[in-house]
């Protein structure tokens, strides 16, 4: 019944976006993005995840200091080189903060490439791209990106923390989990 209620509620277009910052143990930060229908729930929801986690949900600003807001385009890496100069050209005439090769694939090859921006800028880097080469983004989306350092975490810090987000993931109202953690290189990976 509750879940039916849930997705009546939803489907009336009384839906919230909320964010809520919070820690894990070993200093980490984690900025949660929610759509909700009902804060009073999923705040006490989060709160239990970090809590268990060896954290806790903090007031506005207690993780934001540490993540600043970006757009960022990704696209599918072209298969020739002059397509991908060309999509990184544009992207860079039109005003984009950075432009990144993505995730490799076993060939060395780039499998993807990511346009970050200032989020007024989106747009306006997007449809720029989009006059100059036809390319269309495969995501585009605003994010938290980490300002400074990662936290570098041992192993198994590293994998109580990567619970505790896949937890917080899990969670009904989540939409995204954004955090400043990395693996310890001496840790067996980055």
């Amino acid at each position: 019944d509750r879940a039916l209620q849930r997705g009546r509620a939803r489907n009336s277009g009384t839906l919230s976006d909320m964010v809520y910052e919070g820690n894990l143990s070993a200093g980490v930060l984690v900025m949660v993005e929610c759509l909700t229908d009902n804060p009073r729930r999923t705040a006490p929801e989060v709160r239990a995840v970090l809590t268990k986690a060896g954290g806790g949900l903090g007031a506005s600003g207690a993780a934001a200091w540490a993540f600043t807001r970006r757009g960022l385009l990704e696209y599918a890496a072209p298969a020739d080189e002059p397509a991908r100069e060309a999509l990184i050209e544009a992207a860079m005439d039109a005003g984009a903060d950075d432009v990144e090769d993505g995730v490799e694939e076993d060939d060395g090859e780039p499998e993807s490439i990511e346009v970050w921006t200032a989020p007024s800028e989106l747009t306006t880097v997007r449809d720029a791209i989009a006059g100059a080469t036809s390319c269309m983004p495969a995501s585009e989306q605003l994010v938290y990106d980490v300002s400074g350092e990662r936290i570098a975490l041992g192993e198994e810090e590293y994998e109580m923390a990567a619970a505790a987000l896949q937890n917080l993931e899990a969670l009904d109202d989540v939409e995204h989990v954004y955090h400043n953690m990395r693996l310890h290189e001496d840790a067996g990976g980055s």
